[in-house]
């Protein structure tokens, strides 16, 4: 099949300028440039301004004339956002997905499991620099007296208690 493309029209406030091309391949142009997923969490569902690849490839690619909700993914990867592998239904057709309940019935195989920890790992380790520049701004942030006062000051004015902060 070869690869169409179609835009998406984003009607969602500031996104509406934004031009989102999207593939029967879920492949995504944004503003004529191709996003590169790869780098993206290994287990979360695509997203583009907040957009899920999965319903902007099924909405301008597939039919929805029962009008049902739900998209599920046939095989499962939730990351597999190719039109063949898409389809609209209601919450019980979802669940009933035979894939979806095997998994739920009998959880991740062993070889899933370690396909898991090996790519949230790696994406642990390529965003360690951001979480560590997170944490450094965070406590030169809190260093100062001037910050630690007001940051009080905004939790008392929302009733905020410190045990509710940690949650």
């Amino acid at each position: 099949m070869k690869e169409e493309w179609k835009t998406y029209t984003a009607n969602a406030g500031k996104k509406k300028d934004q031009i989102i091309e999207v593939s029967n391949e879920g492949n995504v142009k944004l503003n004529g440039v191709l996003i590169d997923f790869s780098k993206r969490h290994p287990t979360r569902y695509h997203q583009v301004h907040g957009f899920y690849v999965h319903r902007m490839v099924a909405e301008l690619f597939i039919p929805n004339t029962e009008h049902k909700p739900f998209i599920d993914h046939v095989d499962n990867n939730r990351l597999n956002n190719k039109v063949e592998n898409l389809r609209w239904v209601t919450q019980t057709e979802n669940m009933n997905n035979p894939l979806t309940k095997k998994r739920m019935k009998e959880g991740w195989t062993e070889e899933v499991r370690k396909s898991h920890a090996i790519s949230c790992k790696k994406y642990a380790d390529e965003h360690q620099e951001w979480k560590d520049e997170i944490s450094k701004s965070r406590k030169n942030y809190y260093s100062n007296p001037e910050n630690r006062k007001r940051h009080s000051e905004i939790m008392k004015q929302f009733y905020i208690t410190k045990n509710k902060e940690k949650n």
